[in-house]
C-alpha cells in the first residue's frame, strides 16, 4: 500500500499542478454566484491544499523532508512576515476590527494562494532545457477550445456531462506534457492558456460567444474578459508570457511551429489592442527595452534579422490596426489602440496632470488614479512605519475619498470605491508602510539580481534566453502594475509569482533530509491543519457568494422574507461583499422590520465603515422612527464620505432648519464646505444661516440671508432670518421694509388677479426697483392671468439670463412659454434646474408632461 501510495503521489501532484496553470484561469460559471470568477479563486485554493497534503502524505511515508531553498526565499519570507505584521498590529490596535478582518477575509487569497502557495509550488519544478516542438500538444488544445461551441448544445445532466468530458481530456493533454516536470513544459501550458484565453476574448468583442448565453461582458463594453472578469487582468497575465512567444516564433525551425507561434503573437496582441489597458501597452514596452539591454537577446536578433524585423512589424500592425467596437451598432471602423489613446486628449496642459483641474481637464481613468494615490500616501502619513494593515486599502479609501471631493468637487462625479490603489508600490506603502516596501523591493531586486546570476551561469545559451524573456514579461508585469492592480488578482498575481519563483529556483538542487518521528507528525499535522482552514475559508466564501445570488433574485422577484434569509446567511461570512449586507438592510425595511433593519445598518457602518450607503440607509430609518436628529447625524456622516449626493445633502438641510440640536458651529462650517459644492441650493444655504447665527456667528449669518432675499424678496424663512438679524443690528429695515411692499403686492395679485389699477400699480413697483426679478415676476403673473402668455415670456427673458439659478423665475418663464406654444423653448429653463438639482420633482414632473404633449 505504501509503494502504490509512493507511485501515486507524483501523479497527483502533476495533475494538481495542471490544474493551478491550465484549469484555474480557463474555469468559471455565471449562474452559481453573482462573482463568476469566485470559481477559479475556489479552485485555486482546493488544488494547493491537495497539494501541500500530498507533500505531507509524502513525509509521513517516508519520513524524510524535501527541502529545495533559494536566498530568494528569505527576501519573500520577510515581505510575507512583515505583510501580516501589519496586519496583526492594526487588528491589534482597534478602530476597525470587523472592517480588517472582512477585509482580509474577502482579498488574502491573493496573499496566501496566488504569492506564498505559487512560491512554494514553483519548487516542484525541475530546470531542464530547450525542448523540441510538441504540435501534438498545441494541436489538441486548438480542438479542445474549438470542441466549447458545442457547449451551449446540451441541456440539464448533459450539460455538465460534456463539460466534464472536456476537462478530462485537457487534464491528459496537461498530463501527457508534464511527463517530466521541466520549466519547458510548464511554459508550454501557460502559453496555450494565454493563447485561449486570449482568442476567446477576440470572439467576445466580435459578438460571438462560444460558451455562455447571456452577456458576461456588459461591464466593460467592446472590452472583452474572456474568462478573468477584467480585461486589465487578461492583459497583465499574457504580458508575463508575451517575450517568451516571441523567442518561440523567432527560435522555430519547423514551418508548423512558425506558425503555431505567429498565430499565438497574433492573438496575444490583438488581445492586448482590445483590452484598451493602457497600462499594459506601457508594461509591454518596458518589457521589450529590458530585453535589449542584454546582450544575447541583441545577438539573437541580429543572427535572426528578417524574422526577428518581420515578428515585430507584424504585432505592431496587429495592435495598431485592430479594430474597436466590433459590436457598435454602426459597424464604423477605428483602431482599438488609436481610441483609447485619443481618450488622452483632455491631459493636455499641466493643471490636468493635477487633482485641482478642472471640469474639462477632468479623464476620469487618470484623475481616479490620482484620487487613490493622493489617499494612498494620506494613509503612509497616518501610519508610515507599519501601514494601515494587509488588504486594508479600500476600506480605507472610502473614509479619504470625501475630504478629496470637498477639495475639488469635480471629482465627485468619478468617485469610486476603488478597490485597490492602481499602484502596487504605493499600495504596500499604505497598508505595510515604509517597513513593507522596502521589504518588498528588496524581494523584487534581490530576485531579479538572482535570475540575472543564474542566467550568467547558465551555458545552454537557449535557456539563457528563456530566463531572460521571462524576467522581461516579470518587469513588464511589474510597470503595468505601476498603474494596475493585477498584483491584487488571484490568476496573474499567481502567473507572476509562479515564475518568479521559478527563475529563483532553477540554479538550486532539492536537499533530502531524514526527520524524526515526532518532527514528521507535527509537519503533517501543521499542513493538514493549514490544508482543512484554507479549503474551509474558501468553500464557506463560495457558499456564502451562492446564498447572496438567491437574495438578490428573490429581492428582485418580491420575495423579501426570502431575501433577508438567503442574504443574512450570506452576510455571516465576514469575506461576502458589503452588497449582501446592504440587501438584509433593503429586505428588512420592505417587510417593516426596523429595529432589525437598523441593526444590520449599524453592522453594515461598522464592518464596512467608508460605504456611505449604510449611513443613509440608518438616517432614513431613524427618520421613519421619528429620532430626527440621529438621522441628521447619520446624513452628515454619508456626506463625509460622498458629499456629491444631491438628496441627502438637501434631507440634511431640512434637519438643520428646522432642529435647534442640529445647529451648531460645527454643522455651520459642514454647511459651508457643502455651498461649495452646491452654491444654489436655497435649503442648504438656509441651514448653513440658521446654523451659524445659532452659533453666535451673526455677521456671516445675516450677509447671507440679506443676499438671499435681496434676490428672492418672497423667501418667508431668509425674511424670518433676516428679522432676527435686524434685532442684531446686521440687516438695516430698509430690505425688510421692501420685502414687505414685495409681499403685499403679491398678497393683491393672489386676490385680485388682474385689472387695470393693479396693473399700474405692479408697473410702478418695477420701475422703482427694475433690477429685482421679483417685481417682474408679480408683473408677469398679471399678464399670464389675462392670457398674455407671451408677453409675460417677454416681460420675464430679460432677466432669466442673471438669474438663472432663481428657480421661481425658471418655473415662470417655462410656463409662460409653454402656454405660448412654445414648447422646446419652455423645456429649457427646466433642463437648466435639473442640471443642479436633478431630483427637483416640479420640474421632473412638469418636463415628462412636455415630452408627452
Amino acid at each position: 500500500m505504501k509503494e502504490k501510495l509512493l507511485k501515486f503521489l507524483p501523479s497527483a501532484e502533476k495533475l494538481i499542478l495542471a490544474g493551478c496553470v491550465f484549469m484555474t484561469p480557463l474555469i468559471f460559471f455565471t449562474d452559481l454566484t453573482k462573482n463568476p470568477y469566485i470559481a477559479q479563486d475556489l479552485l485555486l485554493a482546493l488544488l494547493m491544499c491537495a497539494f501541500l497534503l500530498c507533500r505531507a502524505l509524502k513525509v509521513l511515508l517516508t519520513g524524510e523532508l524535501v527541502l529545495k531553498f533559494s536566498k530568494t526565499d528569505v527576501f519573500m519570507l520577510t515581505f510575507a512576515a512583515v505583510s501580516l505584521f501589519s496586519l496583526f498590529f492594526n487588528l491589534a490596535r482597534g478602530g476597525n476590527f470587523l472592517a480588517l478582518i472582512g477585509e482580509f477575509s474577502q482579498k488574502g487569497d491573493v496573499f496566501v494562494f496566488s504569492f506564498v502557495g505559487a512560491w512554494f509550488l514553483a519548487k516542484a519544478v525541475n530546470a531542464g532545457g530547450w525542448e523540441k516542438f510538441r504540435p501534438d500538444f498545441y494541436f489538441n488544445f486548438a480542438l479542445w477550445s474549438f470542441c466549447w461551441f458545442l457547449f451551449n448544445v446540451f441541456g440539464g445532466v448533459f450539460f455538465w456531462v460534456y463539460a466534464a468530458l472536456m476537462w478530462a481530456w485537457a487534464a491528459y493533454i496537461c498530463m501527457k506534457r508534464l511527463k517530466d516536470v521541466t520549466l519547458f513544459a510548464v511554459l508550454d501550458i501557460f502559453l496555450a492558456v494565454c493563447a485561449i484565453c486570449c482568442f476567446y476574448g477576440i470572439l467576445q468583442n466580435a459578438g460571438l460567444e462560444m460558451i455562455w448565453k447571456i452577456n458576461i461582458n456588459y461591464e466593460f463594453g467592446a472590452r472583452a474578459i474572456s474568462t478573468f472578469g477584467n480585461p486589465n487582468f487578461l492583459s497583465s497575465y499574457l504580458l508575463v508570457f508575451l517575450p517568451l512567444a516571441f523567442l518561440r516564433f523567432i527560435k522555430a525551425r519547423t514551418g508548423g511551429e512558425q506558425f503555431t507561434f505567429l498565430l499565438t503573437l497574433f492573438v496575444f496582441c490583438a488581445y492586448l489592442a482590445i483590452s484598451m489597458t493602457r497600462s499594459s501597452w506601457l508594461g509591454a514596452a518596458a518589457g521589450g527595452f529590458i530585453l535589449l539591454l542584454f546582450k544575447d537577446f541583441r545577438t539573437l536578433l541580429m543572427k535572426a534579422k528578417g524574422k526577428a524585423v518581420f515578428a515585430v512589424v507584424f504585432c505592431l500592425l496587429v495592435f495598431f490596426l485592430w479594430p474597436s467596437g466590433m459590436q457598435k451598432d454602426d459597424k464604423t471602423y477605428s483602431s482599438a489602440a488609436a481610441e483609447r489613446i485619443e481618450e488622452l486628449s483632455a491631459l493636455n496642459e499641466a493643471s490636468a496632470f493635477t487633482l485641482d483641474a478642472g471640469a474639462d481637464k477632468i479623464n476620469p481613468a487618470y484623475h481616479q488614479r490620482l484620487m487613490m494615490w493622493a489617499c494612498g500616501l494620506k494613509m503612509f502619513k497616518e501610519s508610515p512605519f507599519i501601514g494601515k494593515g494587509l488588504t486594508s486599502f479600500q476600506m480605507n479609501y472610502g473614509l479619504c475619498q470625501g475630504g478629496l471631493i470637498f477639495r475639488n468637487p469635480v471629482l465627485g462625479g468619478i468617485k469610486t470605491q476603488a478597490n485597490e490603489a492602481h499602484n502596487q508600490f504605493i499600495q504596500v506603502l499604505a497598508e505595510s508602510g515604509l517597513l513593507g516596501l522596502a521589504a518588498f523591493v528588496l524581494l523584487l531586486a534581490f530576485g531579479a539580481l538572482e535570475a540575472i546570476k543564474a542566467l550568467r551561469a547558465e551555458k545552454n545559451p537557449d535557456s539563457r534566453l528563456i530566463y531572460l524573456c521571462l524576467l522581461a514579461g516579470l518587469a513588464a508585469f511589474c510597470a503595468d502594475n505601476t498603474l494596475n492592480i493585477t498584483f491584487r488578482a488571484v490568476i496573474p498575481a499567481f502567473a507572476f509569482w509562479f515564475v518568479f519563483g521559478l527563475l529563483n529556483n532553477i540554479s538550486y538542487r532539492a536537499e533530502v533530509k531524514k526527520i524524526k518521528t515526532a518532527a514528521v507528525y507535527l509537519i503533517c499535522g501543521a499542513a493538514f491543519f493549514c490544508a482543512f482552514v484554507a479549503a474551509s475559508w474558501q468553500i464557506s466564501y463560495f457558499g456564502a457568494e451562492v446564498s447572496a445570488l438567491e437574495g438578490y433574485k428573490a429581492f428582485a422577484k418580491g420575495d423579501y422574507a426570502l431575501a433577508a434569509e438567503r442574504l443574512k446567511k450570506a452576510d455571516r461570512n465576514p469575506a461576502v461583499r458589503a452588497e449582501a449586507a446592504f440587501g438584509v438592510v433593503n429586505a428588512l425595511i420592505q417587510t417593516a422590520e426596523y429595529d432589525e433593519a437598523m441593526s444590520y445598518a449599524e453592522r453594515g457602518i461598522k464592518k464596512y465603515p467608508g460605504y456611505y450607503e449604510f449611513y443613509l440607509r440608518a438616517a432614513g430609518i431613524k427618520s421613519g422612527l421619528g429620532e430626527n436628529s440621529a438621522a441628521a447625524e447619520y446624513l452628515k456622516k454619508a456626506l463625509l464620505l460622498y458629499p456629491e449626493n444631491l438628496a441627502a445633502v438637501q434631507a440634511w438641510a431640512k434637519f438643520a432648519a428646522v432642529l435647534p440640536s442640529v445647529r451648531t458651529a460645527e454643522n455651520a462650517a459642514f454647511a459651508k464646505e457643502l455651498l461649495k459644492i452646491f452654491p444654489h441650493e436655497q435649503e442648504l444655504k438656509l441651514a448653513y444661516g440658521l446654523s451659524a447665527f445659532s452659533a453666535g456667528a451673526y455677521a456671516e449669518a445675516c450677509a447671507l440671508a440679506g443676499q438671499v432675499l435681496e434676490e428672492d424678496l418672497f423667501n418667508p424663512d431668509f425674511y424670518e432670518l433676516a428679522k432676527l438679524c435686524r434685532d442684531k443690528g446686521y440687516v438695516g429695515e430698509e430690505l425688510l421694509k421692501k420685502a414687505e411692499v414685495f409681499k403685499a403686492a403679491r398678497a393683491k395679485v393672489k386676490k385680485f388677479k388682474t385689472g387695470p389699477a393693479l396693473e399700474k400699480e405692479i408697473s410702478a413697483l418695477q420701475a422703482a426697483y427694475p433690477e429685482s426679478p421679483s417685481a417682474a415676476l408679480l408683473l408677469a403673473e398679471i399678464c399670464f392671468n389675462k392670457g398674455e402668455y407671451a408677453k409675460a415670456a417677454l416681460l420675464l427673458e430679460p432677466y432669466y439670463s442673471d438669474f438663472k439659478y432663481f428657480k421661481p423665475l425658471g418655473f415662470a418663464l417655462s410656463s409662460a412659454r409653454l402656454n405660448a406654444g412654445e414648447t422646446e423653448k419652455a423645456k429649457e429653463p427646466l433642463q437648466f434646474i435639473l442640471s443642479y438639482d436633478k431630483h427637483d420633482e416640479q420640474a421632473l414632473t412638469r418636463l415628462k408632461n412636455m415630452e408627452n404633449l
